[in-house]
């Protein structure tokens, strides 16, 4: 069980550490996103909307991160041993309920993109553009899948599977 709680403690700053680095780098990208789209004279007003949702995505990112963080840094590991293996699940778990936001948050972001590289809908150009984006977008989103999931099933998967073990043996006692 000490051997797990290490491996946890670890883990946990670790990631801490991982996603506070994201987070900072989106609070740069924010002010630097919004002014450009507020103060860049030759957009139009559908690009500058653009850069908002581009910005809107950022903030939303951030929001997820801080709120890892907080579950990280909140972790006690001092709860009794079943309420611990619990949460330790849970944390560690491959699909969690804020998928959907940061889904939504990638989205926000693909779409003020679009927003933003199309000067207007008359543009002959549109659809070739729009696809430039997404053959830029679609698969930066798919290498990120593939290594979030990678990364699970490498560093976080044991854990998980260890921490449901414990917790499985300690309830048929």
């Amino acid at each position: 069980m000490n051997q797990l709680i290490q491996k946890l403690q670890k883990e946990d700053r670790r990631m801490t550490r991982l996603i506070r680095g994201v987070k900072i780098m989106y609070l740069i990208l924010i002010p630097i996103y919004t002014l450009l789209s507020l103060f860049t004279p030759d957009f139009t007003l559908v690009q500058r909307g653009g850069g908002i949702l581009v910005v809107l995505g950022f903030i939303a990112f951030t929001v997820l991160f801080q709120r890892r963080i907080n579950e990280f840094n909140s972790v006690d590991y001092a709860l009794p041993t079943t309420q611990m293996l619990s949460q330790t699940m849970k944390r560690y778990k491959f699909w969690k309920p804020e998928l959907p936001c940061a889904l939504l948050a990638a989205l926000l972001i693909d779409a003020g993109l679009c927003l933003i590289h199309v000067e207007n809908f008359t543009d002959p150009q549109i659809r070739a553009k729009l696809l430039d984006i997404q053959g830029t977008m679609l698969p930066a989103l798919l290498i990120g899948i593939v290594i979030g999931t990678a990364w699970w099933y490498l560093k976080h998967k044991p854990l998980h599977d260890q921490a449901q073990t414990m917790l499985n043996e300690l309830m048929q006692e």
